[in-house]
């Protein structure tokens, strides 16, 4: 049984990671070429980055952490602002939005978006699966396939996670991670 508190204190540990991270990604963008702000965009982006800190693979390790967006994602511009922060061990994030048919060998993290069709997720699913990618989907048509969804629900986002499809994908989530999410399946 958790401590009175247990959940709101590392609800507001992540949450100011999360919002650490979206003010060194403002920070660092470029001004004359930003789109103005859009807050949700921020705080899906900020959910992403934050997924992927309290993520373990065992099949991926280096100094940088390529991150894959396909499918239009709705976090993809303020992820990209994101490139160059520190994920885990001193890895640094790489970001490149890649086409459906691309492949995915050399992508640690997929964000999908809802300019996929249900064939090309399950494919790309297929493809994260072989080579231990997490899988993360962003407004997505059909989430079956994602190990983590991000999902607008009355004016909030949150996320689900299906710990059974990263496990298959050799993916581990932080205890900390599930005990924010809106449902974990099992």
């Amino acid at each position: 049984m958790d401590k009175p508190g247990y959940k709101q204190y590392w609800t507001c540990v992540l949450m100011n990671t999360l919002l650490c991270f979206i003010a060194s990604a403002t920070a660092y963008a470029d001004t004359s070429t930003t789109q103005a702000p859009n807050p949700e965009y921020e705080l899906r982006a900020a959910v992403v980055i934050g997924i992927l800190r309290f993520a373990t693979q065992y099949d991926h390790d280096g100094t940088e952490y390529p991150l894959c967006l396909i499918g239009a994602p709705p976090s993809s511009n303020k992820v990209i602002e994101g490139a160059g922060l520190n994920i885990s061990k001193n890895r640094k994030l790489t970001v490149q939005a890649i086409t459906p048919d691309a492949p995915t060998a050399s992508c640690a993290a997929i964000v999908m978006g809802p300019d996929l069709t249900v064939d090309q997720q399950a494919l790309i699913a297929k493809q994260a699966q072989q080579n231990s990618s997490i899988l993360i989907c962003d407004d997505c048509r059909d989430d079956e396939f994602a190990h983590v969804s991000l999902r607008r629900k009355d004016e909030r986002i949150v996320f689900a996670v299906d710990i059974a499809l990263a496990q298959q994908s050799k993916v581990a989530f932080s205890s900390k991670l599930l005990s924010l999410a809106i449902e974990t399946r099992r």
